[in-house]
């Protein structure tokens, strides 16, 4: 798990935990929540290039495609949030 995941996983166990209660503030800490969650979203993407890239850089001299760094993140990182 990466450390954007863990924070994404973490986000949703705080939504977990809001939705048994109600009020006027926990509708500002859901507003809250959501906003994070979809910066953290973002965050992830650029992460996912950021890796893809660097596999692609290091990778490159032998026979490396995108396509191959593409498959190197899903089969590292993606296996781990299923």
């Amino acid at each position: 798990m990466t450390a954007v995941e863990k924070i994404i996983a973490e986000i949703n166990n705080e939504f977990q935990t809001l939705e048994s209660l109600h009020g006027k503030e926990i509708f500002g800490r859901k507003v809250g929540l959501a906003f994070a969650k979809r910066v953290a979203e973002q965050a992830k993407e650029m992460e996912k290039e950021q890796i893809v890239t660097a596999h692609y850089q290091g990778y490159r001299n032998d026979i490396g495609t995108t396509e191959v760094s593409e498959q190197y993140y899903n089969e590292t990182f993606k296996q781990q949030e299923q």
